[in-house]
């Protein structure tokens, strides 16, 4: 039975790795990432990210960054028979270094923030799914 001050450990479920989609547009770089992860049989997530990469020195090969977004995501406990859907929100920067015209490595790092507000065993209960995110990237420009 759950209390209304237990917490569920989600630790699990922020360690996910995804493959992001994306164009650049002078520079901008509007990307679309699909992210899933799963505890066993018990517990998934599912997140849809849509992020902008604004460069702060545009023409250089070594470039920091800053990184803004919104995401869309789905959790399901299955131990408390619960699935939810809400939105959130990401903000980070880095450093992207271009090897040549077609091709970058980035580094950076995120803060994620998304809240479920649901319903466990008729007691009302909201979960948040926030912190810090570090990641590397290889990058190709068509």
């Amino acid at each position: 039975m759950l209390s209304e001050s237990e917490e569920i450990d989600d630790k699990t479920l922020n360690n996910s790795g995804y493959l992001a989609v994306g164009v650049d547009i002078h520079g901008f770089q509007l990307g679309v990432a699909p992210r899933f992860a799963e505890v066993e049989d018990s517990s998934k997530s599912f997140m849809l990210q849509f992020a902008l990469d604004v460069p702060l020195m545009p023409n250089e090969a070594t470039q920091p960054f800053v990184e803004v977004g919104v995401q869309y995501g789905n959790i399901e406990l299955k131990t408390y028979d619960v699935e939810d859907s809400s939105f959130g929100y990401f903000v980070g920067g880095g450093i992207k270094h271009y090897f040549n015209n077609n091709t970058y490595i980035k580094f950076l790092i995120l803060y994620n923030s998304i809240e479920f507000d649901t319903e466990i065993y008729d007691i009302d209960v909201s979960m948040e799914m926030s912190g810090f995110e570090f990641g590397a990237a290889l990058g190709y420009v068509f």
